[in-house]
């Protein structure tokens, strides 16, 4: 769910992202502390009584520098259930480490003309993860801008930007068959939300939005650098019970383009909702 956070100055007061709210005004320490859990499960393997349930999780340890911006740490760990992966092969259950990363957070940046509020995010991550290690990922840069406009009593118009930059020792490894493929050089995931407070509990979110994906090229193996382009849509209802938050719905991530120097843009077909493309999603936060 979204929220308005009481901290705030009492002249602006916007939407929260889920991962962000904290009621800091209330306490007497700067520290506060959260644990975050989105789990996720491919609708057609979950009919079929197979689906494997993927959990992204971290824990957040928050300072809070004053009313506008805090800075946090947040340990990841991804945790699957046995079932069948995204290659449709049987997978036990698995705990594993994901990339950890520092982040300061200011919810207030600027108010700008049109009643539009700024809010932002600068990450650092640390490359803790086996993929990341494999890769030989340094280190990877991704700010969040999120820019608000309220509607009208409870509704609320955002546009999202999530620039991200990685930096490796190498410019590419081997894919999942083996065979040389180039690393990730850069995204950029931007969409549109419109958000519904249909009492101080219950609310509902849609989100359509497009993520590019920049990869390097591998000269001394022929692999040419490439771009990619999903479409993402999502359906979400949020619920707030004290100082827990749930948001549960569905997403769906179509790959719409490739691009590659070595051959024309491939357009792929675009046909939305289809079964074995769409996810069941819960997210879960939790405030201490």
């Amino acid at each position: 769910g979204e929220f308005v956070d009481p901290a705030l100055p009492v002249e602006r007061k916007p939407l929260v992202p889920l991962t962000e709210q904290d009621k800091q005004s209330n306490r007497r320490s700067p520290f506060s502390f959260g644990y975050f859990n989105w789990t996720t499960v491919n609708a057609k393997d979950y009919r079929e009584g197979d689906g494997q349930f993927s959990s992204y999780n971290f824990v957040s340890i928050d300072y809070r520098l004053n009313y506008d911006s805090k800075v946090s740490f947040r340990p990841v760990f991804f945790l699957s259930s046995a079932g069948k992966d995204f290659f449709g092969e049987d997978v036990d259950s698995e705990l594993a480490m994901g990339d950890a990363y520092f982040q300061y957070f200011h919810y207030n940046l600027a108010l700008l003309p049109g009643d539009i509020g700024l809010i932002g995010a600068l990450r650092l991550y640390v490359p803790l993860s086996d993929n990341s290690k494999d890769n030989k990922m340094l280190t990877r840069v991704q700010a969040r801008l999120l820019f608000t406009r309220p509607l009208g009593r409870g509704i609320e118009l955002a546009y999202h930007m999530y620039p991200g930059y990685y930096f490796y020792s190498q410019r590419g490894t081997v894919n999942y068959f083996g065979a040389a493929k180039g690393n990730k050089q850069a995204e950029l995931e931007h969409f549109l939300e419109l958000s519904e407070r249909i009492s101080q509990k219950l609310g509902f979110s849609q989100r359509v939005g497009i993520s590019h994906e920049w990869k390097y090229d591998v000269p001394s193996q022929n692999v040419a650098s490439k771009r990619d382009e999903f479409l993402n849509v999502s359906l979400m209802a949020s619920y707030d019970i004290g100082s827990v938050n749930f948001r549960a719905g569905v997403i769906n991530d179509v790959k719409l383009r490739e691009f590659s120097p070595s051959a024309k843009a491939k357009q792929l077909p675009l046909k939305l909702f289809r079964e074995e493309e769409l996810q069941y999603s819960l997210m879960t936060y939790v405030r201490f």
